[in-house]
């Protein structure tokens, strides 16, 4: 997966993720980029993140890259959100509530997110750095509503608990929209938005070699938010 010449590692849930992020890398020929499928849900991320804490090397710049829902309107298909806190959610009585608030990213992390969002921003000046939520399945009808009481605005499946491997790297999370309050998951709407939002996938990994082929300047780790 990795090797000592790798200088970061994208981590997608899904197949057509990683798919689309390994195209991505490819068309510029990314020097050292990787892309690790760690599985979708609380469960496969959590093994992954033991798994990788364990292999991975300190400093290596970890970006969790792929598809999110919107909470709130307002988005299209294929902006991008770069998480600035992360909470999660589960079903209480068959409907997701907010179990975590979303804490905000440590100081290393936080430094590295604001140096994704802005290399991205200035390719695609939709993107914007928000608070995220991760639950145990994708939100959907008027759940998205009371998760976006937390001040969220993405949920996904993975990256809270793929969050622990910031204990000692620079750890991000880039988010591509493909379905909101008005584009319900399963609607042809969302299908294309889906093939657009993957499409943007590649596009993210492009400028993410482009960030990650320079020295990235953090600063040391205060506390993790796992």
């Amino acid at each position: 997966m990795t090797s000592p010449n790798s200088s970061f590692l994208l981590l997608c849930a899904l197949a057509p993720e990683a798919l689309a992020a390994r195209i991505g890398l490819q068309q510029v020929g990314a020097p050292g980029g990787r892309v690790a499928l760690v599985g979708m849900g609380p469960s496969r991320a959590r093994k992954a993140a033991a798994r990788l804490a364990s292999v991975l090397p300190d400093g290596l710049p970890v970006v969790v890259l792929g598809v999110g829902g919107a909470l709130t309107g307002g988005f299209a298909a294929g902006d991008l959100v770069v998480a600035n806190a992360l909470g999660t959610a589960d079903a209480d009585g068959g409907e997701l509530v907010v179990t975590r608030r979303p804490v905000p990213l440590d100081a290393r992390s936080s430094a590295f997110s604001d140096q994704v969002a802005a290399a991205l921003s200035a390719r695609f000046p939709s993107t914007r750095q928000a608070p995220t939520l991760s639950a145990g399945r994708t939100a959907k009808g008027p759940a998205r509503s009371v998760l976006a009481e937390s001040g969220a605005v993405v949920c996904d499946t993975e990256s809270y608990w793929l969050s622990r491997l910031s204990e000692r790297r620079p750890f991000a999370v880039v988010r591509s929209v493909v379905d909101s309050p008005d584009r319900e998951l399963l609607s042809l709407q969302t299908f294309t938005g889906g093939v657009v939002g993957l499409k943007r996938l590649a596009d993210v990994a492009r400028v993410l070699t482009s960030l990650l082929a320079r020295d990235v300047k953090v600063p040391p780790r205060q506390a993790s938010i796992v």
